[in-house]
C-alpha cells in the first residue's frame, strides 16, 4: 500500500491505497462495496483519538480477512478523515461481501454503514489517488 495525506478546509483526509492495480483485474470487480466507520471524537483536522483510530484498525483487519478472502473482492483503498474511515472494496457480488461482514459483525454493536453501487470505471478510486498520479 502507498499512503497520501489530502487537505482542505474541513481537514484532512489519510489515504492507503494499492498502485498499479492491473487493468484486467480492475475489469472484472465492477462494484465498490464501501464500509464506513463513524468516529465519535476527532481533532480539528477530523482524524480521531487514538483509542478509536486503534479500535478501527482491529475492525479494518478482521474485515479485509474476512472480505478478500475468498478472491472475489479486492480492497482498493482506506480513507480516514472528516470523522470516518472509509473502506473501498471492489467486487463481483455485493450482496456476498454484505453476508460475509455480517457473519464478522454479529452481536456486535459497531458504528458502521455500508454502501454499495456499480462503478466499473472505478472513479472513486482515480478521484482518491489522482492527487498520487506517480504511485496509482
Amino acid at each position: 500500500f502507498s499512503v497520501g495525506v489530502l487537505g482542505d478546509d474541513d481537514g484532512e483526509t489519510v489515504v492507503r491505497f494499492r498502485p498499479g492495480i492491473p487493468l484486467a483485474l480492475r475489469e472484472s470487480l465492477p462494484k465498490p462495496f464501501i464500509v464506513e466507520w463513524g468516529f465519535r471524537s476527532v481533532n480539528a483536522k477530523g482524524l480521531p483519538a487514538a483509542d478509536e483510530l486503534s479500535e478501527s484498525e482491529d475492525f479494518g483487519s478482521e474485515l479485509c480477512g474476512s472480505i478478500e478472502g475468498q478472491g472475489d473482492a479486492l480492497l482498493a483503498f482506506i480513507a480516514t478523515g472528516n470523522s470516518v474511515r472509509e473502506w473501498y472494496f471492489y467486487c463481483k457480488d455485493p450482496v456476498q461481501l454484505q453476508e460475509r461482514l455480517n457473519s464478522l459483525v454479529l452481536g456486535k454493536a459497531l458504528p458502521i454503514e455500508l454502501h454499495s453501487g456499480h462503478d466499473p470505471a472505478w472513479c472513486a478510486y482515480h478521484d482518491f489517488t489522482s492527487a498520487f498520479a506517480s504511485d496509482a
